[in-house]
């Protein structure tokens, strides 16, 4: 019955979103399948993914409605058990305001401080606890599991090892280079689980999990990686985030459920790093569709390349325009978990300037001050533009593939950076 009641009320803000919040120009490409834009349904009310520090919560307790009016107010956890439920507790309170993924980044490494002195068969109930609470909970979109990703780490990066690390009561109890051990027991307990199954024997669906690969770690934590192997050999799973690529940026990176990874620069520089509060994710996604334009150049290079624009115009319009949407429903407290302060320090939320201004409503409005800055700040979430059928354009125009043709592949390479 709750998926009908969604399914219902999907129908309802789609066909909302295309005739009262989007320009015609804008619905018309998505009706005609130029651009697609990702999940109508949520797109006037809620941002689309998010990824979480629990620190956060470790240090101040966890308030499932962001405010205390209709639910319990906890306190910071005293205990591993305790500490693991808030940051579960913490995505699914998310998810009731964000149409799609949540995570948790270093979750291991955060959890670490909280470990001490326990042996491996209770890392491993802690373990079980984590899979089946996101693996059962019907609390998201329409009766569905949390759409849930972990990123778990086989040590603690150079980046944290001085870091203050929060423990029980939400008090600082060394740096995170103090639990190195415990950091790679949990990722081991983690494995050991997952590989295991439920009790049917079937793979866990959630949370996904999310293992980064560096240089100098793959001869240190070896054992480790041949553990997350046997697991991606029996399953498909888990993520691998090739953090020793050239063109990565280093280590300070948080990848965040499907494909979406975050510098740390994104956010509120070191200052967050030290809080707690390294959060950020996706406001909204729109698809090009690629072969399509080229179908209309029929051939024509300049046409292609004008309908690409034309199509990228359109996705970035339609990101300012979300944007906007999410802003508006911060300041109505119409998402009260993100809407949350996360410090005292007064933050002015600005208007973006557009050429659909005047379909926007928010002209005669002045920027917005809160007291506090809010947990999710809309001008340092990412938009995506999504590139779709990159082949299938180049086999439409030039009529040959990219693998089949060295002047496809610089083709669809031109193609790319022109986008």
């Amino acid at each position: 019955p709750e998926t009908i009641h969604k399914l219902i009320a999907d129908s309802v803000i789609r066909e909302y979103t295309m005739l009262r919040t989007l320009p015609t120009e804008l619905g018309d490409m998505h009706m005609r399948g130029a651009i697609h834009i990702h999940e109508l349904e949520y797109f006037p009310t809620r941002p689309f993914c998010q990824s979480h520090d629990a620190r956060f919560f470790f240090k101040h307790g966890f308030i499932a409605d962001g405010t205390g009016t209709h639910t319990a107010v906890a306190g910071p956890a005293k205990r591993a058990e305790v500490a693991l439920l808030h940051a579960l507790k913490v995505l699914q309170a998310s998810q009731v305001n964000c149409g799609g993924g949540q995570g948790l980044h270093n979750f291991n490494v955060f959890m670490s401080p909280y470990l001490r002195r326990m042996d491996n068969d209770s890392l491993k109930q802690l373990a079980q606890t984590m899979f089946f609470e996101l693996g059962e909970m019907y609390v998201a979109r329409g009766g569905q599991t949390v759409f849930s990703s972990v990123s778990m780490e086989p040590g603690v990066p150079k980046t944290y090892l001085d870091v203050p690390a929060v423990g029980p009561r939400g008090q600082f109890v060394g740096t995170y280079g103090d639990y190195e051990e415990e950091t790679t027991r949990f990722f081991n307990a983690v494995m050991e689980v997952s590989l295991d199954g439920d009790y049917m024997g079937k793979p866990f669906n959630w949370p996904k999990l999310e293992i980064r690969l560096t240089k100098d770690w793959l001869q240190k934590y070896d054992e480790q990686y041949l553990l997350s192997a046997k697991l991606a050999a029996k399953w498909g799973g888990a993520y691998y985030f090739n953090a020793s690529a050239p063109y990565m940026p280093g280590e300070m990176v948080c990848t965040q459920c499907c494909r979406f990874y975050m510098q740390h620069s994104s956010w509120n520089d070191e200052r967050d790093m030290e809080n707690g509060t390294l959060r950020g994710g996706v406001i909204q996604t729109t698809t090009i569709n690629v072969p399509q334009a080229a179908y209309e150049a029929n051939g024509d290079d300049d046409r292609l390349f004008e309908g690409l624009r034309h199509r990228m115009d359109a996705a970035r319009d339609v990101s300012f325009i979300k944007i906007n949407e999410i802003k508006k429903r911060l300041v109505e407290g119409f998402l009260p978990f993100l809407a949350q302060p996360v410090d005292d320090e007064p933050y002015k939320m600005s208007w973006q300037d557009l050429v659909y201004d005047r379909k926007l409503r928010v002209k005669d409005e002045h920027d917005i001050m809160f007291q506090g800055k809010p947990y999710l700040e809309p001008d340092k979430q990412g938009v995506t533009i999504g590139v779709l059928g990159i082949n299938e354009m180049l086999k439409a125009h030039l009529g040959k593939e990219i693998h089949e043709d060295s002047e496809a592949w610089r083709f669809g390479l031109r193609t790319v950076e022109f986008m």
